[in-house]
């Protein structure tokens, strides 16, 4: 009797478990979906040319590097919590970068990092730290290559055009919501070619 009790208790145990963990992600997932911290990084697009080519486009942020101390011995890809804000423009700007979870900011985003060293950051004994966001690539579902290459060269190859990702950020959580170019979605720039 004792071991038909212990049984179903462990069962129930294990049943309470498997359902909180997904629950607990699904609703942690869900709160930054609905944040109303909305982000703009302005980003460049890569080439979807290329052996592999995709209807997922790689972005990159070469705006987004901030200097840092050599003597702070940063390390190659290691955890850093980027704390951002809005600029006069209403582009996202990083304003610092920490080892340590912001315990008084909201708006930071979990990431990591790379180093670019020139000449003048050597003489300053100083680093550019570029930040590698967890929102680098956006996926256009049910598009054509053909549509994905015509977008490409024109709206980002030979174009002066703004283009920025979308971002709701909460707690270091985030989710990209859109990419743009100029204030209208490339998904329907895409969809109209």
């Amino acid at each position: 009797m004792k071991n038909k009790l212990f049984f179903w208790t462990v069962q129930i145990i294990v049943v309470v478990l498997q359902w909180h963990f997904p629950i607990r992600m699904i609703t942690d997932n869900n709160n930054v979906l609905k944040s109303r911290k909305e982000f703009r990084f302005k980003v460049n697009i890569r080439s979807p040319d290329g052996p592999f080519s995709t209807t997922m486009l790689k972005l990159d942020f070469p705006e987004y590097q901030v200097p840092v101390l050599a003597s702070d011995n940063w390390q190659r890809q290691e955890q850093l919590y980027a704390i951002i804000q809005n600029d006069a423009d209403g582009y996202a700007e990083i304003t610092e970068v920490s080892r340590k979870r912001p315990t008084d900011i909201e708006d930071y985003i979990v990431s990591t990092g790379h180093f670019r060293w020139n000449e003048q950051t050597r003489k300053m004994n100083t680093t550019l730290l570029n930040v590698n966001f967890p929102f680098n690539y956006y996926f256009l579902e049910n598009t054509p290559i053909e549509r994905v290459k015509n977008f490409y060269e024109e709206y980002v190859k030979y174009s002066n055009k703004t283009i920025y990702a979308v971002v709701n950020v909460d707690k270091g959580k985030c989710a990209q919501m859109d990419l743009q170019v100029d204030g209208t979605s490339v998904k329907e720039l895409v969809k109209s070619e």
